[in-house]
């Protein structure tokens, strides 16, 4: 209860509140203010559940189980032609690799698919394919594991020695073989598309895979293309010019060349193949320096491979019979070529070194 009270105070002092409460002595219940609720942060960020709603949802889903034996694991690699995610074959134990991609997505200049491809070109220095399944409008490529790839390799030790990499070349040569021998040209040719599967050599053995660019020229009533493709560094240069037909068999070859050079030296000789690259100018101009330290046989290699002219340039028969390329060579190419089992087991436990320099950039 409150009530007014009369003040007698004549003083300057401002005056006293001119009510009084009763004290809570009266009876009368004490007003006792509400407990406010403690903020408590959302557990999900709405901003990253908007984020999400405005992306295409992925086709891969871990621990999906496709066929009702393939386990899908984490991602491997993204591209602009699929996802490879880690697998695993639930019936077998075995670890694999799924590349996950549209079945509408083909080469449309010969209307030819990756893993038609694939499957064409199978050796022992090509990606082994498992299975090839399709559900819905996806497709997934079963293949074999690989924890390391050459450009892995390179970037972890800087360089390769060339006993080293005269076998991987071997390798990359004699796979590139069994895809001209079925009509599969690759179109990129690059470090990071080389596999290291460990076959129980020191080095193991280098397989070429990721199809994703590859044509067949076995159906064409030509077998030149015009379809510009490939990665910077490693496109030959008729291809970056953009304004000709070209022979992909040439184009491999010489993205082999680049592969090779960056291989042992750590670096790509040039930038791009055209005419805006100032080293590649020099090559044009014969003005191009090779290392001091390159070895007379291997210049020599690179001086038949990285021809301007396509037609002047090396074939696969030209490397396989270079003195070079054959050096400490004790089988003969047709026995190094023959076909074989692959048993080997993926290199699951190698691994580039922590504190590795990164010299080339995945393209």
């Amino acid at each position: 209860m409150v009530r007014q009270c009369k003040s007698d105070d004549k003083s300057d002092d401002p005056p006293a509140c001119p009510y009084e409460f009763d004290s809570p002595d009266d009876g009368l219940p004490v007003y006792q203010p509400p407990d406010l609720p403690v903020y408590q942060p959302p557990k999900v960020d709405p901003y990253a559940m908007l984020a999400a709603t405005m992306v295409p949802a992925s086709p891969v889903s871990p621990g999906s189980l496709i066929n009702g034996r393939y386990q899908l694991g984490t991602t491997i690699g993204k591209g602009n032609d699929g996802t490879v995610v880690r697998g695993l074959n639930v019936t077998t134990g075995r670890p694999v690799a799924i590349k996950i991609a549209s079945q509408n997505r083909q080469n449309q200049e010969c209307g030819s698919s990756e893993s038609e491809n694939t499957k064409r070109a199978q050796s022992r220095n090509v990606v082994k394919v498992h299975e090839v399944l399709n559900r819905g409008e996806m497709e997934y490529l079963v293949m074999e594991l690989a924890e390391m790839d050459l450009l892995d390799l390179i970037n972890a030790l800087g360089c390769v020695d060339e006993d080293t990499a005269r076998g991987y070349f071997r390798d990359l040569i004699h796979g590139l073989e069994s895809c001209h021998k079925v009509n599969v040209v690759h179109l990129d040719v690059k470090p990071d598309n080389l596999l290291i599967i460990d076959d129980g050599t020191v080095n193991g053995r280098l397989k070429l895979t990721d199809f994703g660019l590859s044509a067949y020229i076995g159906g064409q009533l030509s077998e030149r293309l015009s379809q510009a493709c490939g990665s910077n560094g490693y496109a030959p240069p008729e291809i970056l010019r953009g304004n000709e037909t070209y022979d992909g068999r040439c184009a491999d070859i010489w993205s082999c060349g680049i592969v090779l050079y960056a291989c042992t030296q750590g670096q790509l000789p040039w930038d791009d193949a055209c005419e805006e690259c100032e080293e590649f100018l020099d090559h044009l101009n014969g003005d191009f320096n090779f290392p001091s330290d390159m070895s007379p046989g291997l210049k020599a290699l690179f001086e038949k491979i990285l021809v301007i002219e396509p037609n002047n340039r090396a074939t696969l028969e030209d490397i396989q019979n270079d003195e070079w390329f054959r050096q400490g060579h004790q089988l003969s190419l047709s026995d190094s070529y023959s076909s074989e089992s692959d048993t080997e087991m993926p290199v699951e436990n190698v691994t580039a070194p922590s504190n590795s320099r990164e010299f080339i950039k995945r393209s």
